[in-house]
Parts: structure tokens; sequence; C-alpha cells
């Protein structure tokens, strides 16, 4: 993916989700984890 991508899995060993992601951009990064995990507790809420 030219921008960058994020990887949403389940923790193996806690009971949690890891949000994994590379850009060139901190920013365009940022932006897209805090979409993600917004999304990711209010779907889990």
């Amino acid at each position: 993916y030219p921008e960058g991508w994020i990887h949403v899995r389940p923790s193996n060993t806690e009971a949690i989700l890891r949000l994994i992601g590379e850009a060139a951009a901190a920013d365009w990064l940022a932006a897209r984890l805090d979409a993600a995990a917004t999304y990711y507790r209010t779907a889990l809420a």
C-alpha cells in the first residue's frame, strides 16, 4: 500500500487487541490507528 498499512489482531497472551502499522508519514499512521482504536472500542463495548 503506497501510504501505509495497519494490522489488527488479538494478543495471544493478554485480553487485548494489538494495532500495528507502518507508514512513511507519522501523522497518516497516527490518524489511522486512532480511527481503528475508536472503532474497536465501540464495537467491542
